[in-house]
């Protein structure tokens, strides 16, 4: 139970962009037809010339990470560590990469170093709001999503994780009053109707909920849901 309240929590959170630095002409090609396992091999390739440049392997890592490729985004991470680079965004990195790993003492550690390096963009407060959440430190993790509203980061992203965190702490009410209101001003925003209808389900609002869902799951499917949701 413990472990399927984790992959649900976590599929409800909304992360931040991973940071990169800017690309070249080739790079910009790849990057734009979201052409992350042609990004992988063209960083590779500069890899055989460049064996030691860092920065170049910190791409890599990020184009793994994007590819979805977790193994080797962990492999480069955990060597560009070693070896002391520790570049602001590569730490962002960093931790996002922990964190997708589910290691998360090492990712706020490596949060709290792209912090202390100068990265202070909102989606770093977000990602450490995603790591205290899967923690069930949920004052830490409000706290850091309201730090991240706080520097502008986009309102939905911020009010659904925090209604998330309500739904966690069994408030689903506040998630609720927090998500109405989005999802009437979005409604083809998937996570955000989701998140609601999970809220309605924990209120015992089946009727509603099921409105919300019928169009994207068949009755069987939509039993099998409410009953995993009312069993966490």
């Amino acid at each position: 139970m413990c472990k399927f309240y984790v992959i649900l929590l976590s599929a409800l959170l909304l992360v931040g962009c991973v940071s990169q630095p800017l690309p070249d002409k080739n790079e910009a090609n790849l990057i734009a037809a979201n052409n992350y396992q042609g990004l992988t091999e063209y960083y590779k390739s500069q890899l055989k010339t460049s064996p030691d440049d860092k920065a170049l392997m910190a791409k890599l890592t990020g184009a793994y990470f994007k590819a979805n490729d977790l193994e080797s985004a962990r492999f480069y991470t955990q060597h560009l560590l070693t070896s002391g680079y520790d570049s602001a965004d590569f730490l962002y990195l960093a931790g996002n990469v922990y964190m997708a790993s589910e290691q998360y003492p090492e990712s706020i550690d490596a949060f709290e170093q792209a912090h202390n390096k100068g990265y202070d963009e909102s989606d770093l407060n977000v990602s450490l709001g995603i790591v205290y959440s899967n923690l069930s430190e949920f004052e830490k993790a409000q706290d850091q999503f309201n730090q991240a509203r706080l520097k502008g980061h986009n309102d939905i992203a911020v009010k659904n994780n925090l209604a998330v965190i309500y739904i966690a702490k069994n408030q689903p009410e506040q998630a609720i009053n927090i998500l109405t209101p989005i999802y009437q001003a979005y409604p083809d925003n998937d996570r955000v109707r989701m998140n609601l209808a999970v809220a309605l389900i924990k209120s015992e609002d089946y009727a509603t909920a099921h409105q919300l869902l019928k169009n994207y799951y068949s009755d069987d499917e939509l039993i099998t849901l409410m009953r995993s949701i009312k069993a966490l």
